[in-house]
């Protein structure tokens, strides 16, 4: 069994070498596998990747190939690409078999346009393979679809069928230039080479060229990337149970896949499991938090607080919360924590620890049941999704205070509103805001929020991760109808946001 599961791994290994070799970049966060729709309306699978500072972005492989050695000569005609800015720096160029296009096959001629539109030279000090990066990613992707549809002859370019019969490569460009998103950065231009003179600027050429390409899954290749890891992490996925939720062995990726009916085209999200423990002094040094901010924090973490952090997807919670599981250990080395997790992600490593990992025949309800017959100085959740929070209000309002459990919401006022809201899934409990209000003592809210940054002269915008709000909550007043607050601190006020 042990050989078959090795098997197993490096076939998935080599079916998913992209993937894993990104997120093997420090700055990696997750991975997605997303259905794109194409014009003739089927749809692939492209990777998308998260990563530090930035949204989600097509994940681009650069390939570097031979240079075929094509001699010019005065009455050739050269396709070329280069820089807006730098008209004279050429970057790429193809010379033309036939200028007609009635002459050269369609095929021949679309694959002239895709290599063109995809390459660069990276020697002979025309660019070098860093400096392909002069584009954004949306950029690179844009460019990268416009060659794919110039190769499958799908490129819009504004040109009846019958008018392509007869027009020239001349008009084509015209056109490209037109569609092209990224044209402000990259242009297409043709040149008759009419004197000798003129070939400087084409000859002689390097022997290397890097070709982007956009890097895709097929159906077939993710669905059995999904049968596999069912298979080694002892789960099912087939067209009644569509979804897979698990770890990839040996990296410990936090991994979940579709497949249809659920959805139109195989789809998963992986996670990548921070080895690292950022501690609350490391927020601080990296502007994620003021230090005041901390101060608070430990505070709570001293008086034994049940503190709430709240965010969207992404945006820091369980980092944050390995944050203050670090301090509690420091500060109480002797407690004990008991840590609750449909997937492991949370690190307390002391001797007085236990994790419990809820999965089909062990609820998040019956989890915390259980963690109540083992002695609990603290209860943590990884994230409150259900009815289960009304279980933990009560484990956390029973002798076992100074818990952390995370929630998704976009504030620390809308963290009690979805808390109350998984309370309220429990069937046979109504809701109790008083109970809430002396239960839930502090609420963090960390948020990816974007900052105007200046960056080689210019103000872009970067996407950081922000600890924008603190709120300890007093009690709830019924007559007012509000959570009486003795701190709320709305840090983002002082943020310079877009």
């Amino acid at each position: 069994m042990a050989e078959q599961i090795r098997d197993a791994l490096r076939h998935l290994e080599k079916d998913m070498a992209d993937i894993l070799d990104v997120m093997r970049d420090k700055e990696t966060i997750e991975v997605i596998l997303n259905p794109y729709r194409k014009r003739d309306g089927s749809y692939e699978g492209h990777i998308l990747v998260e990563q530090h500072g930035s949204k989600l972005h097509n994940l681009i492989r650069y390939v570097e190939t031979d240079c075929e050695k094509n001699s010019l000569s005065v009455g050739d005609t050269v396709l070329y690409k280069y820089t807006s800015k730098h008209p004279d720096k050429i970057l790429f160029w193809v010379k033309l078999i036939n200028k007609d296009i009635s002459v050269e096959p369609r095929y021949s001629i679309n694959k002239t346009i895709a290599l063109c539109i995809k390459s660069v030279f990276s020697e002979n000090k025309i660019i070098q393979s860093s400096d392909f990066s002069i584009l954004e990613h949306a950029e690179q992707f844009e460019e990268s679809y416009a060659a794919n549809n110039a190769l499958n002859d799908q490129m819009d370019l504004g040109l009846e069928a019958a008018a392509l019969a007869e027009t020239n490569y001349a008009n084509i460009i015209i056109q490209l230039n037109k569609t092209i998103p990224n044209a402000a950065t990259f242009a297409f231009a043709l040149k008759k080479i009419a004197a000798n003179s003129e070939l400087e600027a084409f000859e002689p050429y390097p022997g290397k060229i890097i070709k982007s390409e956009l890097v895709k899954m097929s159906a077939t290749r993710a669905e059995t990337i999904m049968s596999v890891l069912a298979s080694i992490t002892g789960k099912f996925i087939h067209n009644k149970s569509p979804r897979l939720e698990c770890q990839i062995p040996k990296y410990g990726h936090r991994f979940t896949g579709v497949i249809p009916p659920a959805v139109v085209f195989p789809a998963f999200c992986i996670r990548k499991h921070v080895a690292k423990i950022y501690t609350l002094d490391d927020f601080v040094t990296q502007g994620v938090m003021e230090i005041t901010s901390r101060d608070t924090i430990i505070t709570w973490i001293k008086r034994k607080l049940n503190i709430l952090i709240a965010g969207g997807t992404g945006s820091g919670k369980t980092t944050l919360a390995n944050a203050i599981l670090y301090e509690i250990a420091k500060i109480f080395p002797e407690n004990r924590v008991l840590i609750i997790e449909d997937v492991p992600e949370l690190q307390f490593n002391t001797s007085r620890s236990i994790a419990f990992t809820i999965g089909e025949f062990f609820s998040m309800y019956d989890a915390l049941r259980t963690t109540l017959r083992f002695k609990p100085d603290r209860i943590v959740m990884g994230e409150v999704r259900g009815a289960e929070a009304y279980t933990l209000l009560k484990a956390w309002n029973t002798g076992h205070p100074g818990g952390i459990a995370t929630i998704h919401a976009n504030g620390v006022n809308e963290a009690l509103y979805r808390f109350e809201s998984c309370v309220r899934d429990h069937p046979e409990v109504k809701i109790n805001r008083s109970e809430i209000g002396f239960t839930v003592n502090g609420i963090i809210s960390i948020q990816n929020i974007t900052l105007k940054e200046q960056k080689n002269g210019e103000y872009v915008n970067v996407v950081k991760r922000k600890v924008t709000a603190l709120r300890q909550i007093l009690q709830y007043d019924p007559e007012k109808d509000i959570y009486q607050d003795i701190i709320y601190d709305k840090i983002e006020e002082h943020l310079d946001m877009l």
